[in-house]
């Protein structure tokens, strides 16, 4: 998933520990780039387009959501807009969940 993330001259600044809760882990990072939120958003959104078992669950204007669901269980992968820069700050957030 961090993979996936840093997209459009974007790089991993920090992340956190996953944490852990009885049915759910939870994974985020930070990210810096060079690019817009509107650049940042189309390269993410062209890259999960790759992967047809992701799709796209929300976005707004300072937010994009793509979830996977299994029988039992649901990903989901949020890109947050922290600060518009430059540089553009995004976090990323990773949840695993039973559904």
């Amino acid at each position: 998933m961090r993979n996936l993330s840093t997209v459009s001259d974007t790089h991993i600044v920090s992340s956190s520990g996953v944490e852990t809760a009885p049915a759910s882990l939870t994974y985020a990072w930070e990210l810096e780039g060079s690019v817009t939120w509107s650049a940042y958003k189309d390269a993410l959104t062209k890259e999960f387009q790759k992967r047809p078992e992701f799709h796209p669950a929300k976005t707004d204007d300072g937010a994009l959501v793509f979830v996977r669901t299994l029988p039992g269980d649901i990903y989901m992968l949020r890109a947050e807009m922290r600060a518009a820069g430059p540089p553009l700050k995004v976090r990323i957030t990773f949840k695993g969940s039973a559904d």
